[in-house]
């Protein structure tokens, strides 16, 4: 098979690609998702590796770019999302191929990603990613019956005691303001590694998103919280997206999040945050637990390649900092 591979910009053909190779995509794709993430983010225009033969695209892997935080300076990174391979061209290392056409062709400091269980073996393998490990998901139990009907669905389902204190000093905010970006640069000293989370991202991320909506509880001082509420994983699962802002004011922000998430009848509530990050002890004080690997619905890995940045700052993985604002699926 004769292939051919280039990095181009996001475009309509590359629209109707998608829709050829995911057709299970169809709605999101007819929402916006696409130009949301490869068009209208904060940081431009994507870049999507492009696979060709015969005159017809038989593969593509995209990439959202991101303002990226590197140490002490911003730079730029990008999220390597959407590897689609026709079930023709597998086996045949066009997947290594795209991937590796992005690093000869493209301007970036660092690419990094969240692979699954498929993709894994590939990234972490030839094309050198760092493995940091899987995602760090934390959770919160909000019922019992989302457990206990593992067992019997005889036993009750009941509200679990929420033990931290809300909040009592903050506002529902629809967007963001130089409050957050504030709040962010506070938040963020010192660390090596994460994309940055100023006013202009949080609004794209959090209040332009096509097709989720999410609550937005914010104190005086710009620190605040995000939630959403899907129903996922055989029962009604709360996301707690961001948690940004200082120690004496997260824990209550988080708890009045959740007491809202409670409220709607979610049966737990999901975070991603790395122990060495600076809202972890908030989340603990909230009730929130590192959820074990065999009780976790989905396989989720994380891991990393310096490009242009520092190696030693790219794979040091106590040095970035993630939640589910980097995550595109929720």
């Amino acid at each position: 098979m004769d292939v051919s591979y280039e990095l181009v910009g996001y475009s309509d053909e590359i629209r109707d690609a998608y829709l050829k190779l995911l057709p299970e995509q169809e709605q999101a794709i007819g929402r916006g998702k696409l130009e949301w993430k490869l068009r209208d983010g904060p940081a431009g225009t994507g870049a999507v590796a492009v696979a060709t033969a015969g005159g017809e695209i038989i593969g593509v892997n995209a990439f959202m770019p991101s303002r990226f935080r590197i140490g002490e300076r911003i730079g730029r990174a990008y999220q390597s999302m959407d590897t689609i391979v026709t079930p023709a061209a597998r086996g045949k290392g066009v997947f290594g191929r795209l991937i590796n056409c992005f690093y000869d062709e493209a301007e970036a400091d660092l690419l990094y990603g969240f692979p699954n269980a498929n993709s894994s073996p590939g990234f972490f393998g030839k094309l050198g990613w760092a493995h940091f490990g899987p995602v760090p998901m934390l959770f919160r139990p909000l019922r019992s019956g989302y457990f206990l009907r593992r067992v019997s669905r005889f036993l009750p389902d009941l509200p679990i005691p929420m033990l931290a204190r809300g909040a009592g000093d903050y506002e529902r905010a629809l967007g963001f303001d130089e409050r957050a970006t504030g709040a962010w640069r506070r938040f963020s000293e010192g660390m090596g590694c994460a994309v940055e989370r100023d006013a202009e991202f949080l609004n794209w991320r959090l209040r332009d998103h096509p097709s989720e909506r999410y609550d937005i509880l914010q104190a005086e001082d710009g620190s605040f919280v995000a939630h959403t509420l899907s129903d996922k994983h055989g029962g009604r699962i709360g996301y707690v997206m961001e948690a940004i802002g200082g120690a004496d004011t997260l824990p209550g922000l988080i708890a009045a999040a959740l007491r809202e998430l409670q409220a709607a009848r979610a049966d737990a509530a999901l975070a991603w945050c790395l122990p060495g990050s600076p809202n972890y002890s908030a989340y603990r004080k909230a009730g929130f637990y590192p959820l074990p690997e065999r009780l976790r619905p989905i396989v989720i890995n994380f891991g990393a390649r310096a490009i242009a940045a520092p190696a030693a700052t790219v794979e040091n993985a106590s040095g970035w900092y993630v939640s589910y604002l980097d995550s595109d699926t929720v």
